[in-house]
């Protein structure tokens, strides 16, 4: 492998990859370095693994109202195992795409933790050890991880967020999930759909606050019709375990009121913060606000070379968001770019039931 590059990539997800493919099909000596698996939080831990539980969670629960259409069935029963082996083989094949992606377009794909190690320079520390790599340019695209509450850490256990969620191997028989965005109303419909006793805690006064309130409205009257306990202007305050083994979760209601319920799993869907630690960006003087990676229209950080995509900076948190940041990044690069992206035509899509877009 050759140890100088016009762009060194750091991070392989939808941004990273889209990054590294666009400049490399540009003409650009290009080396994505990632430390988990390509194709990133959407490919293993987000988009694709949750879609593929809802595709059962719907064909599980039309088959069990088929009769209403006039189709008979009988003995129909969810097979969670089957199910999880459906979700993670989805997985695989997103993530060999990228792979094969990569090798197409003749990127140079290094495994391990990249940072920023002086002007021009990326450190790798990977299995083999760390290595120091040359490049021209540098393009953040590191993602970000679920967030935990200051009182409520996930465990991976009883206390669970997305990532623990799509690792899951069992339904629960109840569950609390505290955030009503896309990702935790996605989770609710889910499994509402499969069996579970489910309730929907929001701290703000409605569903998916960053719909409009119409559309707020009817998704809430449409859980309800459903059988999902929705609970807004509610903050849990407290979880702790009961002697069976159970959860105890204690809130309160805008309104100064106690709520209370028992249930098997609580689910953190609160968010998501910006991975940028250990990335060097403090020693490189790239500039930053709450963790967040600051950038220009074309992405680029205060720093000459260094640019930053996708969730590691202040943007909206979608998949297809970040490619389109990162066709941005490596077009600028290539002196190919003119204008930036019109974040105000951005579609986007919460794959609950029923589904709503944007």
């Amino acid at each position: 492998m050759e140890e100088r590059f016009d762009l060194i990539v750091i991070g392989g997800g939808p941004g990273g990859h889209a990054a590294a493919e666009t400049a490399a099909r540009l003409g650009a000596r290009v080396c994505a370095i990632e430390r988990d698996g390509w194709g990133g939080t959407c490919t293993h831990r987000g988009c694709i693994p949750t879609k593929a539980m809802l595709k059962s969670a719907t064909l599980f629960d039309e088959v069990k109202h088929a009769s209403d259409f006039g189709v008979r069935t009988t003995g129909v029963e969810l097979d969670f195992e089957t199910v999880r082996r459906f979700r993670d083989k989805v997985v695989v094949k997103g993530a060999r795409g990228v792979e094969y992606l990569m090798k197409k377009n003749k990127v140079d794909v290094v495994a391990g933790f990249g940072r920023l190690d002086g002007p021009g320079r990326v450190a790798v520390a990977g299995p083999e050890g760390e290595k120091v790599l040359e490049t021209a340019n540098v393009i953040l695209a590191t993602g970000s991880a679920p967030r935990d509450l200051p009182f409520l850490k996930a465990d991976g256990a009883k206390i669970l967020n997305s990532d623990h969620v799509l690792k899951s191997t069992h339904v629960p028989k109840s569950v609390l999930v505290i955030g009503s965005g896309a990702v935790g109303s996605e989770f609710a419909s889910c499994y509402s759909r499969y069996g579970a006793k489910t309730i929907l805690v929001e701290v703000l006064p409605r569903l998916l606050p960053v719909e409009d309130e119409e559309i707020s409205k009817e998704v809430e009257k449409s859980f309800r019709k459903k059988g999902i306990e929705c609970c807004t202007g509610t903050a849990v305050e407290a979880v702790a375990e009961n002697p069976d083994g159970t959860l105890k979760v204690a809130a309160k209601t805008a309104a100064g009121d106690s709520k209370s319920w028992d249930v098997e799993w609580v689910i953190l869907a609160v968010g998501r913060r910006p991975v940028t630690e250990g990335l060097g960006l403090e020693a490189a003087g790239v500039a930053t606000e709450r963790g967040y990676v600051k950038v220009d229209a074309f992405q680029r950080t205060n720093v000459p070379n260094v640019y930053a995509i996708g969730d590691c900076t202040p943007t909206i948190w979608l998949a297809h968001v970040a490619s389109a940041e990162a066709i941005v990044a490596a077009e600028t690069i290539a002196g190919h770019r003119t204008e930036p992206i019109n974040r105000d035509q951005v579609p986007g899509c919460t794959y609950c039931d029923p589904e709503v877009a944007s």
